[in-house]
């Protein structure tokens, strides 16, 4: 797991948790809150009749990534109702949700999940995090701008991100959890491999 801190915002990054045990193991990150999603599965939550009469809204208008990718999308972002019960919410890979405590008002977001991004910049040798290093400017002007209780996202490692230090602290203990159960079971497996 790697840390660290830009301006009020903790963060931290692991390649071995993901984000439904996020969900699992601190359920209380989500009750009584609002998820923002901006990419789920590297795309859109498509909003079902069901999802749309349990509160569920399309929120924005576009989804917008860098000027340089020319990517952007018409299609609406998804925002949750007030989550009583955390289980409901929709995961897949390639996620990136935003928490807040009462529901925002967000006409247009950057996405940053897709480019391979996590605040422990430049872990990863995407060209466009090497060739476009204003990825990590836009990403903590945005947190700023947004201010939301926390940030999640999980792509090929998992990123948290909040203000709140009881909240931070919980997320790193389930993730320290997640990855000493890992270690002990790669751990037994390479011993079991060597006799």
């Amino acid at each position: 797991m790697l840390m660290g801190k830009n301006g009020k915002w903790m963060w931290l990054s692991s390649k071995a948790a993901c984000l439904n045990e996020v969900v699992e193991s601190c359920p209380q990150l989500f009750v009584d809150r609002f998820v923002f999603i901006t990419s789920f599965d590297s795309g859109l939550v498509q909003l079902n009749e069901e999802m749309l009469n349990a509160g569920w809204k399309h929120m924005g208008k576009r989804r917008k990534n860098f000027e340089w990718s020319g990517d952007e999308w018409e299609d609406p972002l998804a925002l949750s109702p007030r989550i009583s019960d955390p289980t409901i919410l929709p995961i897949d890979t390639y996620d990136e949700w935003y928490v807040f405590f009462s529901a925002p008002q967000i006409d247009t977001v950057e996405v940053f999940v897709n480019w391979g991004f996590s605040p422990t910049f430049g872990h990863t040798g995407m060209h466009e995090l090497r060739t476009h290093p204003e990825l990590e400017e836009h990403f903590w002007a945005q947190m700023n701008e947004l201010n939301p209780h926390a940030y999640i996202a999980d792509n090929e490692s998992l990123s948290f991100v909040t203000a709140d230090a009881a909240r931070y602290e919980q997320v790193m203990l389930a993730i320290q959890n997640i990855e000493l159960e890992i270690g002990t079971a790669c751990g037994a497996r390479s011993t079991l491999g060597d006799s």
